[in-house]
């Protein structure tokens, strides 16, 4: 789920009587740092904006410069970040 989404399905969840990560594992697409504060601290994969942002600008210049194919690997791999918001079977 989106972090944001986060709150919202932890409470929803609680209302239902399912608890995280005994019954069901959560984990975001987004990590935020205010998960940290939630319990359980949500599971979740981060990608560093500036790496981001350098990758983009540099595929940019080279389409602008007239290069058809800028090359490289167009996936960014997120950084794994541990919470306790997933379950063991």
């Amino acid at each position: 789920t989106r972090s944001r989404q986060v709150v919202t399905a932890l409470s929803w969840l609680a209302t239902q009587g399912i608890r995280v990560p005994q019954h069901i594992s959560l984990i975001t697409l987004a990590w935020e740092p205010f998960l940290e504060n939630l319990l359980p601290e949500i599971s979740g994969y981060r990608v560093d904006p500036g790496a981001v942002a350098k990758l983009m600008v540099r595929r940019m210049e080279r389409l602008a410069s007239g290069d058809p194919n800028p090359g490289g690997n167009v996936w960014i791999t997120p950084e794994t970040v541990k919470g306790a918001s997933i379950g063991r079977r």
